[in-house]
C-alpha cells in the first residue's frame, strides 16, 4: 500500500505542477495533503508517549493508506472537474462601500485583543510552557481576538500593499508565534502565498520560466515553511532562554531532519491510524451536535464534547498533553466509510466555491476569502469539525463585522 500511495501522490502532483491553471484552493489543499500525509511516504506514524513526546514508531495499516488515497483522489478529481467541465470564472470588480476602511477596523480589533491579553494574563504569558498560560482560559479568549484580527489584517494589508499596516500586523503575529501559537501567523503566510501565486495568473508551477522568474519568492516561502517545522522543535527553549540548548540543537545536523520526521503530521496521523485499527466509534450524533454547536454564535451553550475529548481517553489514556484532532478519523468514527466519502465531497465542493470567490476583485474581500478558505484547504487535516468550524467562524464574523461597521463610515470616492 505504501508504494501505491506514493505512486498516486506522484501522479496527482504532476497534474498540479504541469497543468496550466490558477494556483487556487485545490492546489493549496493538495500541498497541505502532501505535508500532512508525510507518514504515508515514510510508512509509519509516531505514537505519542505520556509526556508529550513522539518517540514510538508504529507502522501504518492499510486502511490509513486508503483514507489518505481517498482524500488525494477527491482533491484531484475536484480540480480536474473544475478545470475541464465547469464554466471558467471571470474577474469581476466588486465595490463594497467603505471596504478599504475595514482593514483599519480589523487591525484595531487585533491590537485591542493583544493589549487585553497582556493586561488579563500578565506575566503568565511569558512562562516557558504554553500549557501553563493556557490555564488562564477565560482571559486567553482575548488571544483569539488578537490572533484572528492580526492575521486577517496582515493578509488584507498585503493585498492593499499597505506596508506600515502590514508591519504592525506582522509584529502582532510574530509575538503570537513567540508565545507558542503558530496557527495564526502560519495561516496568514499561507494566505499571502496563495494570493501571490493566484495573481500570477494561469501557469505551470514547474516550468523553467517560472523558476527563473520567481526563484527568490519560492525560496522565501519554502524557507518560511521549513522554519515553522524548525521553530516547533526549539520554541520552548526560546521562551525559557535556554540559548545553550538551542545552539546545541542548531549545530547538530540530524536535528534538521528530525524536525520533519518527528513533526506534527506523524502524531496527527497516529490518531487516524489508531481509530481505524481499534475501530473506534463515536456515532453520527457526535458530528451532528458539534456542527450545530459551532453554527451558533455562542457555541458553548450546547456544551458538547469535541472529538479529542472522546478519542484521547479511550485510545491514548496515559497521554498527559493534548493531541491535535484528525477530521478524517472523526468522520470515519462518526459514520464509517460512507460519512467519510460524503465529507470528502463536501470538502471538495467548498474548495471550488472558495476558488471562484478569488475572482472577485475587492482587496478586503479577497484577503478575507484567502484566509477563510486557507483554513479550510490547508489546516483541516489537524482539526476536528468543532475546532475547524470555530476557526472559520472567527474569521467570518470578524470580516462581516468590519464590513458592516465600515459601511457607515462616510466615503467620498470608491476605493477597492
Amino acid at each position: 500500500m505504501r508504494l501505491l500511495f506514493i505512486l498516486i501522490a506522484v501522479i496527482f502532483s504532476l497534474y498540479f505542477l504541469l497543468k496550466k491553471r490558477y494556483f487556487d484552493f485545490f492546489s493549496l489543499a493538495f500541498v497541505s495533503s502532501i505535508i500532512y500525509f508525510l507518514p504515508g511516504f515514510f510508512g509509519y506514524v509516531l505514537y505519542p508517549d505520556p509526556f508529550g513526546f513522539a518517540i514510538i514508531p508504529i507502522a501504518l495499516i492499510d486502511d490509513t493508506y486508503i483514507v489518505m488515497i481517498l482524500v488525494l483522489f477527491g482533491i484531484f478529481s475536484g480540480a480536474f472537474i473544475y478545470d475541464h467541465f465547469l464554466p471558467q470564472p471571470k474577474f469581476t470588480n466588486l465595490y463594497i462601500k467603505g471596504s478599504s476602511y475595514a482593514l483599519f477596523i480589523i487591525l484595531g480589533i487585533g491590537i485591542i485583543g493583544f493589549i487585553l491579553t497582556l493586561l488579563t494574563v500578565g506575566d503568565a504569558l511569558f512562562v516557558g510552557k504554553k500549557a501553563l498560560y493556557m490555564t488562564y482560559f477565560e482571559q486567553m479568549r482575548w488571544q483569539l481576538v488578537w490572533g484572528a484580527g492580526g492575521s486577517l489584517a496582515m493578509v488584507i494589508s498585503y493585498n492593499y500593499r499597505q506596508w506600515l499596516l502590514f508591519g504592525i500586523s506582522s509584529f502582532l503575529m510574530i509575538f503570537n508565534l513567540y508565545i507558542g501559537n503558530r496557527t495564526y501567523f502560519a495561516l496568514a503566510i499561507i494566505s499571502i502565498g496563495l494570493i501571490f501565486m493566484f495573481d500570477a495568473g494561469k501557469q505551470q508551477v514547474l516550468s523553467k520560466s517560472n523558476i527563473r522568474k520567481y526563484w527568490r519568492q519560492i525560496t522565501i516561502f519554502l524557507s518560511l515553511a521549513y522554519l515553522f517545522f524548525l521553530y516547533k522543535g526549539i520554541y520552548q527553549y526560546v521562551r525559557r532562554g535556554y540559548w545553550d540548548m538551542i545552539a546545541n540543537l542548531l549545530t547538530t545536523p540530524s536535528f534538521y531532519l528530525t524536525v520533519v520526521t518527528k513533526s506534527e503530521p506523524f502524531i496527527t496521523q497516529s490518531v487516524l491510524n489508531e481509530v481505524l485499527e481499534q475501530k473506534f466509534q463515536v456515532g453520527l450524533t457526535h458530528v451532528v451536535s458539534n456542527t450545530i454547536s459551532q453554527l451558533m454564535i455562542f457555541s458553548s451553550i450546547l456544551n458538547v464534547k469535541d472529538f479529542n475529548a472522546r478519542f484521547q481517553p479511550a485510545l491514548f489514556p496515559t497521554r498527559i498533553a493534548g493531541l491535535a484532532g484528525n477530521i478524517w478519523a472523526e468522520m470515519w468514527s462518526s459514520g464509517g466509510w460512507i460519512l467519510l466519502l460524503i465529507f470528502i465531497i463536501i470538502y471538495v465542493i467548498f474548495l471550488g466555491i472558495g476558488s471562484r470567490l478569488l475572482f472577485y476583485q475587492n482587496n478586503t474581500l479577497k484577503g478575507g476569502v484567502s484566509l477563510l478558505f486557507s483554513y479550510w484547504a490547508f489546516y483541516i487535516h489537524r482539526n476536528d469539525i468543532s475546532n475547524q468550524l470555530s476557526f472559520e467562524k472567527q474569521i467570518l464574523l470578524l470580516l462581516i463585522f468590519s464590513f458592516v461597521l465600515a459601511y457607515f463610515i462616510p466615503v467620498k470616492r470608491r476605493i477597492r
